[in-house]
């Protein structure tokens, strides 16, 4: 069942780069990659990504956590700004790769796991 989530995007500060970052699930982190972070499914879970506005999907991997939990709901911070909630980050690669605008911060996409199982239905549940 396809859900809209909203995502944003992540890479490596080049300030850690030296550090030789991972994924959590282990392997070496690549900004280039199509992989996403999400609470909402497990590690190694396939979901299509689509964009809404041009229809262009892709398949990524969840490979991390994220984004972080006070990230997940729509908030105001002490100064009045309001803060997009997201479910899901995605890395530069596979933003880019939806033809989503980096200036914007945070879209709206649409999921939906490849793979079929009342895990990844739970999940869903859970947005």
């Amino acid at each position: 069942m396809p859900t809209r989530v909203n995502t944003s995007y992540y890479g490596v500060n080049p300030k850690r780069e030296h550090l030789n970052p991972t994924f959590s699930d282990g392997t070496k982190f690549d900004a280039k990659s199509l992989s996403a972070a999400s609470w909402f499914f497990p590690l190694g879970t396939t979901l299509r990504v689509t964009n809404p506005e041009t229809g262009t999907s892709i398949n990524v991997i969840v490979r991390g956590h994220g984004p972080s939990k006070r990230l997940l709901r729509t908030h105001k911070t002490k100064t009045g700004r309001t803060i997009i909630g997201r479910q899901l980050d995605l890395t530069v690669g596979a933003y880019d790769a939806l033809g989503l605008s980096r200036s914007k911060g945070v879209s709206s996409v649409v999921i939906e796991p490849v793979q079929s199982s009342s895990e990844y239905t739970n999940a869903l549940g859970g947005l």
